[in-house]
């Protein structure tokens, strides 16, 4: 088992190297602007459980506050392996997870076998210290809830996120697609859909009251679906691909 958990520290490793390189400016300009990882695990319980408020789309088809445990939350949001650990794949209906006893993750109900993708796409927001930011866009979208492409970063509810997909979704809200009354909704099977008469939006298991922020987050997620299928044949190019850069290996441009 620790062979195992050695492996994939080591694959959670070159993910981020990955990203250092694909986004070299970026990492330079805010890496030293991270906070401790204790303090972003309180973050990350004080931004999920307020996830269902102050966000686009009203409250309907099944949206439901997240009452689910935050004492490990921190801990499934990054890859790892441990055989021993409680399953928690049952969550990806609410939430973007990784399992650490099945060794897979979920971003927006997505199945993600690469460590090394979900890793790139970190999907939970990071508190970063505005103050050092030399970017002019990047601190007003601190504020304004923009994305920055040269940077690669992008901010809501002055949280950070590091792809358009993550920083979409970040603005739409998490719902149960049991509980649902539109005929448009009732087919979905995931894939990104909008009713014109209910003015909605969903991408996965998000939904979308703005239908520009929808057309962005579902055009991010198709490609998260095609890095998902590339993955399996180069780890470098699906991280590239979500976050708009250069495969090293493959020199392939996906901006």
């Amino acid at each position: 088992m620790m062979r195992r958990l050695r492996m994939t520290t080591l694959i959670v490793l070159i993910a981020c190297a990955v990203l250092a390189t694909a986004c070299a400016s970026t990492s330079t300009r805010y890496a030293s602007a991270r906070i401790d990882e204790a303090h972003d695990a309180e973050l990350l319980v004080e931004h999920d459980l307020a996830i269902d408020h102050d966000h686009d789309a009203p409250q309907a088809y099944g949206e439901h506050a997240h009452a689910h445990e935050h004492d490990d939350a921190h801990v499934h949001q990054h890859p790892a392996y441990d055989p021993h650990s409680k399953c928690v794949c049952a969550s990806y209906e609410t939430q973007d997870v990784w399992c650490m006893r099945c060794d897979v993750g979920y971003v927006a109900q997505q199945r993600i076998e690469s460590a090394m993708l979900f890793e790139a796409l970190d999907p939970h927001g990071h508190r970063l210290d505005v103050n050092v930011w030399e970017c002019a866009t990047c601190k007003a979208n601190y504020t304004s809830n923009g994305f920055c492409a040269e940077c690669g970063m992008g901010c809501h509810n002055q949280l950070v996120y590091f792809t358009r997909l993550t920083h979409g979704l970040a603005r739409g809200r998490r719902v149960d697609l049991s509980r649902r009354d539109c005929a448009t909704f009732a087919g979905h099977s995931g894939d990104a859909v909008w009713c014109d008469r209910c003015s909605i939006g969903i991408v996965g298991n998000v939904v979308f009251s703005d239908q520009d922020v929808f057309e962005v987050t579902a055009r991010e997620f198709s490609i998260l679906k095609q890095a998902i299928d590339r993955s399996a044949e180069c780890e470098l190019c699906a991280c590239a691909m979500v976050a708009h850069r250069d495969c090293p290996t493959c020199l392939i441009s996906y901006q």
